[in-house]
């Protein structure tokens, strides 16, 4: 999926998504509510809380990496 694809299925908001990375077990859980969109991520045991989409795409909880980076190496199980 490529990181477009990726930022737009995510800010659907509909569904807790998981994933491996790296061998890695990780979490996004993205809610858009009212217009507002947050997500929980939870990746190698760290967790944190974004505020928007963007900053999804942009935070580098993947070992360094960040979504848009890593888009194409992450299979989402929704």
């Amino acid at each position: 999926m490529t990181a477009k694809e990726l930022k737009k299925e995510l800010a659907l908001g509909f569904t807790d998504y998981e994933f491996f990375f790296k061998g890695k077990h990780g979490s996004i859980c993205p809610f858009n509510e009212d217009g507002k969109f947050y997500a929980n991520i939870t990746y190698n045991e760290q967790n944190f809380v974004v505020y928007s989409i963007e900053e999804l795409m942009k935070v580098p909880f993947l070992n360094g990496n960040t979504l848009a980076e890593c888009a194409e190496e992450i299979e989402l199980y929704g």
